[in-house]
């Protein structure tokens, strides 16, 4: 890639949060050693901050709260309109640091990295990473001008999406189907790979894991409307079998309420959990029951670490047939039905089926094509 040391510009709602997306975002960076990166991020506060590690400088941006909360309040409009003055404004101010913007959302991120590099003819991606009621698209429709926010996003060069249903929601929202690119969402597959006895032994001595017990994990934000963990606990108080434990690791807006379910369910809450390859390597199996997803970069880790798990039918995984997995509806029957046949599965069955899942993380999913693929977007011109 002739212009791969072109510095970039990295528009992110929350850099320093601990989802699926702040994950692959930093596997993105490590794959592009030979470009300096710039994040604008946000900060709760008045005062921006500036924070450099190596070759990424981070400038975190004041804010009411989180670049991402739904536009449904006036707080939270102005909330973003705040987001998008001060990060055009550190976009202008740091020009000398950035040759090409990457927006991983479409408002603000998108808004702020459009018009940022308008001045001077930068190229601009923009990527959408959730659909569906609580996505990106959604988001930008709910802005106080939603056409003129439209208009600006469509200037980007191009508009990545990393499913076809995420695709095609951008082009039923008006966006340019020739600036539409699908580029899948990767992960680092030399760290997300199964486990050896060793590492298995101690990722459950690192959790508190300790016992012969068989593990069923989930490992997402705690958010009840996006994570069905209610149809989960409900299923496991039907389903559960001796010599099985249900594990949840993360944290999130409803904490409070999912502890009192987990309580009631008897499932086992880690809690946050920094490295998520010790949840998915102390497990025998994995459980990702959602409403919306695009890649679903937690189910993916899974799968790479060769688990075989119960997975919510998405259109989306539907349409990806991801293999070695069990899709089911949001249904706590279907839920109930689908662990017990987990947990009633002879060991060497629930093995082949996840070297199965393994081989599709694999095929699909390596964060060395997502990276090379974005490279090219952001050194080419638009459609």
């Amino acid at each position: 890639m002739s212009s791969a040391a072109e510095p970039l510009l990295l528009v992110v709602g929350d850099w320093y949060g601990q989802g699926g997306l702040q994950r692959q975002l930093g596997d993105l960076v490590e794959q592009w050693p030979d470009r300096s990166v710039t994040v604008l991020t946000w900060r709760r506060g008045w005062r921006p901050r500036r924070r450099r590690a190596g070759r990424v400088t981070v400038f975190a941006l004041p804010a009411l709260q989180r670049w991402s909360v739904e536009l449904g309040s006036g707080r939270a409009r102005l909330n973003t309109g705040i987001a998008v003055v001060g990060g055009v404004l550190a976009a202008l101010i740091s020009r000398r640091r950035w040759r090409v913007a990457y927006a991983a959302g479409l408002h603000p991120e998108g808004t702020v990295a459009v018009i940022g590099a308008a001045p001077w003819r930068r190229r601009v991606v923009a990527c959408t990473w959730l659909t569906g009621p609580l996505g990106n698209v959604a988001r930008l429709q709910q802005a106080a001008t939603p056409s003129l926010v439209r208009r600006a996003v469509g200037r980007a060069h191009w508009l990545v999406a990393d499913t076809q249903e995420a695709a095609d929601e951008l082009i039923e929202a008006g966006f340019s189907p020739t600036r539409v690119r699908i580029v899948p969402g990767g992960i680092d597959l030399e760290r997300h790979k199964p486990a050896s006895t060793q590492e298995r032994a101690a990722a459950r001595r690192s959790l508190g894991l300790a016992g012969g017990a068989s593990i069923i994990a989930c490992c997402c934000r705690l958010d009840l409307r996006q994570k069905r963990l209610d149809v989960l606990f409900e299923a496991w108080a039907a389903a559960r079998r001796p010599g099985w434990q249900l594990v949840v690791a993360g944290d999130g807006p409803d904490q409070r309420l999912v502890e009192q379910l987990a309580d009631r369910a008897g499932v086992t809450l880690l809690g946050w959990v920094g490295d998520a390859r010790l949840v998915w390597r102390a497990a025998d199996a994995f459980a990702f029951p959602t409403a919306a997803e695009t890649t679903g970069l937690a189910l993916v880790e899974a799968m790479a670490t060769g688990l075989t798990g119960v997975v919510s039918a998405l259109p989306t995984f539907v349409q990806r047939k991801p293999d070695g997995v069990r899709l089911i509806s949001n249904k706590v029957s279907a839920w109930a039905q689908a662990l017990g046949s987990i947990m009633d599965a002879d060991q060497d069955v629930r093995r082949a089926e996840g070297a199965r899942a393994r081989l599709w993380a694999q095929g699909a999913h390596d964060v060395r094509s997502t990276a090379a693929a974005l490279a090219a977007l952001l050194d080419s011109e638009g459609g």
